[in-house]
Formats: structure tokens, sequence, C-alpha cells
């Protein structure tokens, strides 16, 4: 009876702490004092995580055209990590991990990698999980840092978009959804300050829910019109830009183009079409005075003014189908030095996407990634709705999220009920046994 009483408060406690991991994000600038790292071009963003029964813990860079979880694998007189000071995963130390693979694949930019499959025990936030799968990597060839640079990361956690059936069991939140750790296939990144912000996996955040008209989504789209291989990116339509002049005129250009929301380790880049449109009009007047100019960083060409104009500068509304998303000039430039950088670049050798969204989109906005709606979601204030508002719909997350704590809730008090009355019936038959005891052994003694 008491494991009985013991398993229904686990059960309520499960109706209220089920499904949702949070984890603490690094913003991690490097300080490397060279122009690729003075235009902020090299951010990441890390989280900690631990594997195996004593942990080998890693900072692991939050990737967004990728599903696995890797860590660099420590080999005897493996030349490649002697000078690097990154974590390396040692097999001997581990007691839990199993090895399953050994795989040689070639990824985009022609980089070959080696590495293996295995499971490992992983440590998240105090939470234990077993049998997680994982990629360990030891070897690579024809390397370019553009892809990942994986001689400056313990490792990386990739969040991708839709990955396919064999993906999915090396995908972190799809692994978590079938041992039923989770219960939806979401998360969420939150940006807290300079250096910190969260991720949330499985649910979306309440005060969301409960703040629903500062909450923007538009459809993820899901194919491999850029890509070699499947698209993993997580990419909606941007339909347009527009600003007022200093005439207070609205210019306004159509784009519609796919946009990558969110690029987790850079700034926001864009097509050629986008970059010579900002020329054009935006920035028309700065270049003919002289107040701004073009400068190449790299092979990535940025727009540059003098810090004394930027607050001239007219604010830009991006437009998403329904909702729309304004940008201030806080937001559009960032100071290096003596001057001001446009945060939006153009990178004119990528063939795989045109936009990128990157951590300056966080900054304004609590992004939200959903599997089972194939959505992309922005929660701020500067949320705008231009057409017919779109409300969550019956059997959506936001309902079902609802309906799940509901019904465990019910279940949960129900069996409580049961229990209840299982104890007075139980406790009543005992008592009437052992009255009707007592009245035998009284009417043997009058007998003697």
């Amino acid at each position: 009876m008491l494991k009985f009483l013991e398993n229904i408060f686990s059960l309520l406690l499960f109706s209220f702490a089920y499904s949702q991991i949070v984890l603490d994000l690094n913003f991690n600038n490097s300080i490397n004092n060279n122009a690729y790292s003075r235009f902020g071009l090299d951010s990441k963003i890390t989280t900690n995580m631990c594997l195996g029964v004593k942990p080998q813990c890693f900072d692991l860079v939050l990737h967004h055209n990728s599903f696995f979880l890797m860590v660099h694998l420590y080999k005897e007189n493996l030349i490649e990590y002697e000078n690097t000071n990154i974590n390396l995963y040692e097999i001997d130390k581990s007691s839990s991990v199993k090895i399953s693979e050994f795989y040689i694949k070639t990824y985009y930019y022609h980089n070959i990698v080696r590495f293996y499959e295995g499971t490992e025990k992983l440590s998240i936030n105090n939470r234990n999980i077993n049998d997680i799968n994982f990629i360990m990597l030891f070897s690579r060839e024809n390397y370019t840092p553009d892809y990942l640079d994986f001689d400056d990361i313990d490792g990386y956690l990739g969040l991708g978009y839709i990955p396919n059936k064999r993906e999915e069991d090396f995908a972190l939140i799809y692994q978590l959804y079938k041992k039923k750790i989770i219960s939806h296939k979401i998360f969420s990144l939150k940006y807290i300050n300079e250096s910190k912000g969260q991720l949330t996996i499985s649910q979306i955040p309440k005060y969301i829910l409960k703040d629903f008209k500062h909450y923007g989504r538009c459809s993820a789209i899901n194919d491999s019109f850029y890509h070699e291989e499947d698209n993993k990116n997580w990419e909606c339509m941007l339909d347009s830009f527009y600003y007022k002049n200093e005439e207070k005129n609205k210019i306004s250009m159509n784009m519609n183009e796919r946009v990558l929301l969110l690029n987790f380790n850079q700034k926001n880049f864009v097509s050629s079409t986008l970059f010579n449109s900002f020329g054009k009009n935006y920035f028309k007047k700065a270049l003919q005075e002289k107040k701004c100019n073009v400068t190449d960083v790299l092979e990535n060409t940025f727009y540059q003014c003098d810090n004394n104009i930027v607050n001239q500068m007219p604010n830009i509304t991006f437009v998403f189908g329904e909702f729309e998303i304004e940008f201030n000039n806080q937001d559009l430039f960032e100071n290096v030095g003596n001057i001001s950088i446009f945060n939006f670049y153009y990178k004119p050798f990528n063939k795989y996407f045109q936009n990128s969204f990157g951590i300056s989109m966080l900054k304004k906005f609590e992004m939200i990634y959903d599997y089972d709606n194939k959505e992309i979601g922005f929660y701020g204030e500067k949320i705008k709705f231009i057409g017919k508002k779109v409300e969550f719909e019956k059997g959506s997350i936001k309902s079902s999220q609802n309906n799940l704590f509901l019904i465990i809730l019910i279940i949960s008090f129900g069996a409580i009920f049961v229990s209840f009355l299982y104890s007075k019936i139980y406790l009543s038959k005992k008592h009437s046994k052992n009255e009707s005891g007592d009245l035998s052994k009284e009417m043997i003694i009058i007998e003697n």
C-alpha cells in the first residue's frame, strides 16, 4: 500500500515537472585581435554537457545545420590535437560507453571526417540520461574553417531542422522525446545579457502562451534547393523590408527570399540582392556624402559608417507574412573602435542559403523552434501583426501542453481518490475482523 501511494506521489510530481530541460548558454566572442574577430564573425553560443558515469564535461557549440552531439576523441599519437586546448573524450575513462560503428563521411566544402558512433550516459543539469547516441570525431581531411572551426571547440550540439529517419536516432531532442523525457519536440533560445542565455527543451514557455499578442510565427521551409544534401536549416520566407526616409516617406523593397533563422555562430549575412538594396536606398545619401563606405573583410563585404551618423539612420522593418519586426539603429549597427559596422553583411561565396539572421536577432526576440508544427516563433515587444493574426488551433502545441498537464492531473487525483477508498475499505474490514476476534475470545472465557 505504501509503495502504491509512493507511485501516486511520483506521478503527481511528474505532472508538475514533466518534460522541460533548461540549459545555460554562454555567448563566446573571440579575444583574438584580428579583423575576423573585430567584425564579430567568429562568435559562438555554447552549452555545457557531460558524458559518462565519471563525467567528462564539454562546452558544446550550438550548430544550426546538423543534428549530432559530437565530441573529439582522444587517441594516442594523434598529431591533429597536440597543440589545442580543447577537452577530448577518453574512452578508457568511461565504463558506460558502447562503440557501435566507424564511418568516413564527406561534408560540405569537401571536408572528410572520420568518426565513431556510440552510446553514453549524458548528464544535463544534474539529470542523468542513459544510452544517448553521440559521435566521436578523431580525424579530418581537406579541412575548411568556414564549415566548423574544429580546433577551437570541444564539440557541437546540432539543433538542425527535421532530421531524416537515420538522423532521428542521433538528434538529441528526438532521443529525449523517444525516451519520454520530454513531451514535445520543441526548443527555445533566450538572450539574457552579452555573455549569457538560456536553452529550453520541450515546451513553449508559459509566459509566451499567456502573451500571445507578442508571438509571431512563420512556417519553416524544408527542402534541398540550396543544398547538396537535405536542408537542415530553420528557414522562413522574408517577404520585404521597408524604412522611412527623412521626409517620412515609406521606402519598401519586395524580397521574397529565404532567410535562415537563426545562425547560431555569426552575424546576419544577406544575399547580393538585399545588400545592394540597402546600398541603393538606405545608405544612398550617406554613401554620397562619404559618411559611410563599403569595405571587404576576409572576402565578406560590409557597410561601415562614422559613429556620429548612426543615430541619424532610420529603423528598418522586416516583413514575414502576417507580422513584421523592427530593428532600430542600435540593433542595426555595432561599434568597432572609431567606426560602426552595419550588422547585415554580404557573404559572396555562400551557396547554401541566401540570407541568415544571427545572434543580433536573438538579442531582440526569444526564438522558438517547433519540430511538431514545423514553425519558427518570435517572441518580443517589437512584433507587429499586419494581417489576420494566426491563433493557436485546436490540437496545437498550446492546447496540447495544457491538455497534457490536465490529463495527468486528473489521472493523479483519480488515483489518489481510488487509493483513499481502498484504504477506507481495507481499514474497515481489518477493524471488523479485530472486533469479531475479540468477541470470540470473550465467549470462550464465559463457557469456561
